[in-house]
């Protein structure tokens, strides 16, 4: 019964993650990086940060997939191996 409950956490959790980091999880100085080449004459890739955001995102996706891996440790018992 466990392992249904970790797999619905697991993909909120990883999914949550990357839709954190999609939609604020990184940042350039200057602004947002379509605009920060008029402001500082070049495209500040090299410069790219990880928000506050970024790091939330990071923390979900990271517990998103323990949780997979955790449902997921003892299925080999269950099939034989295969």
């Amino acid at each position: 019964m466990t392992r249904p409950i970790l797999y619905t956490l697991g993909a909120l959790c990883a999914g949550g993650g990357v839709l954190t980091a999609v939609l604020g999880g990184f940042s350039v100085p200057g602004g947002p990086a379509s605009q920060v080449y008029s402001k500082l004459g070049y495209d500040a890739i090299a410069d790219i940060a990880l928000t506050d955001s970024g790091m939330i995102a990071v923390a979900l996706f990271v517990c998103g997939i323990g949780m997979f891996i955790a449902a997921n440790a003892t299925a080999w018992k269950e099939t034989g191996g295969y």
